[in-house]
């Protein structure tokens, strides 16, 4: 067991270990802001691409859909990379997304890019998290853990569209939340990639081996996911056919139904 103040075991020596954690905290705090398309830009991004509220809210919506999706293979992932890979790569993937989603108009292609900031986005978290787990409770007490994570996570979700509307309110543009965000993004991967090292703790395992069970159930839940959340989106709007997200929807839609037969299929 190592003495002294809480040591996190990928950062170089020249790091004081007292500020460790709480660089690691900030860290995630950073990456819990990030998204695609923010809320607090909603109406400037309706304005300026013609797209209704439901449009932005379906983008929206693929951002925490992206969230939900990483947990089947967290362990695995951090079981088979070093925390410094896991980090570094989540910062530059959210960034790009950040970056490359300012720049086209297509809903579909952004619910993609929406996506997949959303994804990394959990993956960066929870490196961190689960790596200051024990400085936040050394007895890895859950009843401690848990409350300190939801105070991280609702206090980012008052103060990102407080952050985001004042930004746009002094630059009179709603790409400045993006630009700055692939900018933090950027920073924190070239300070991690300076600052940290490659650390195992044990032989990595295999990432890829996942049963065919597994795929279908994975699948299955993305996909109903996505259907439900257009639905609660756009569904209420009544012009199915000519809502912007509709392509993204009739092939998650008929996805969700070929991959129930199948499991249907292999069950029975």
């Amino acid at each position: 067991m190592l003495q002294g103040p809480f040591r996190v075991p990928s950062f170089n020596g020249y790091i004081p270990r007292r500020l460790q954690p709480w660089i690691y905290l900030l860290i995630a705090f950073c990456f819990l802001m990030s998204s695609g398309i923010y809320g607090g830009a909603m109406s400037q991004v309706m304005g300026e691409y013609s797209l209704m509220r439901e449009d932005v809210l379906m983008i929206i919506m693929f951002n925490v859909v992206g969230v939900a999706m990483p947990f089947p293979f967290l362990f695995k992932m951090k079981f088979h990379f070093t925390n410094r890979q896991l980090l570094i790569n989540a910062a530059l993937v959210v960034g790009i997304c950040n970056f490359l989603i300012m720049w086209t108009d297509s809903v579909p292609l952004m619910c993609i890019l929406a996506y997949i900031a959303g994804f990394f986005k959990l993956c960066g978290c929870f490196e961190i998290m689960s790596t200051i787990q024990l400085w936040m409770t050394p007895k890895r007490d859950f009843t401690i853990f848990f409350p300190l994570l939801y105070c991280l996570v609702l206090g980012n979700m008052f103060l990102s569209p407080w952050i985001t509307e004042h930004l746009i309110y002094i630059y009179q543009d709603w790409r400045i939340i993006n630009w700055a965000m692939a900018g933090v993004m950027f920073f924190i991967a070239l300070f991690l990639y300076v600052t940290t090292h490659e650390f195992r703790f044990m032989k990595p395992l295999p990432l890829i081996y996942i049963s065919e069970d597994a795929h279908q159930g994975y699948g299955s839940h993305y996909h109903s996911s996505v259907s439900m959340s257009w639905a609660a989106c756009s569904g209420r709007h009544g012009c199915w056919s000519s809502s912007s997200s509709s392509i993204t929807e009739s092939i998650t839609t008929g996805w969700t139904a070929r991959l129930c037969r199948a499991t249907c299929c292999s069950s029975s």
